[in-house]
């Protein structure tokens, strides 16, 4: 911005911006520059009021000017929970979803989802955070993973799942009295 020495520039009070002057040839040039740190996460725009004043009429020009501030990807992501806790019965389906990890970041960046390390019999959507199993468990696997997410440019703190086999053992009836009463009502008993 460039005005005669009789004008005098004012942008509006804000702490973020200022607006500095320096007299060339003559001329007093005027720029605005940051005067703090900026963020998008913080805030997306600015809106300024550039005052324009005469001295020598005394009259006065307003302007509002906009700065947008660009979403730069400077935040790592964040995985929601340190650790997920699973367990799966013995007729666990093998296509659906025993857990899904889920991570937040600031600057709304696409997340994928990977395994720190190889993880044996499990394996992860990348786009959804979804885990499914690759074979039916037993009474003796446990499975432990970490899980990490990344938004292309910051991978996150990692999660671990911990996924065990657990038993079903329906109840075991001692007498036929007790059979009785735990049955539905029109019911009767019998052996199989």
């Amino acid at each position: 911005l460039t005005a005669p020495t009789l004008i005098q520039l004012n942008i509006s009070v804000n702490e973020k911006f200022k607006l500095t002057k320096k007299l060339e040839s003559g001329i007093l040039k005027y720029s605005i520059r940051t005067a703090d740190i900026i963020d998008f996460e913080e805030c997306s725009f600015y809106t300024l009021i550039l005052s324009a004043n005469d001295k020598s009429t005394n009259n006065s020009l307003y302007t509002e000017i906009r700065v947008y501030v660009v979403n730069e990807n400077d935040n790592a992501p964040i995985m929601t929970q340190d650790s997920y806790y699973v367990t799966v019965k013995k007729n666990t389906k093998l296509n659906v979803p025993v857990v899904q990890v889920k991570a937040t970041d600031a600057d709304n960046s696409s997340l994928t989802y990977h395994f720190l390390h190889h993880c044996f019999n499990v394996q992860i959507d990348n786009q959804t955070g979804d885990i499914y199993l690759l074979r039916s468990l037993s009474a003796k696997d446990v499975i432990q993973c970490k899980v990490y997410a990344k938004d292309g440019k910051f991978q996150s703190n990692s999660s671990t799942v911990h996924i065990v086999y657990e038993e079903t053992v329906g109840p075991v009836v001692e007498k036929e009295s007790e059979a009785r009463r735990l049955l539905p009502h029109g019911y009767s008993s019998g052996r199989f």
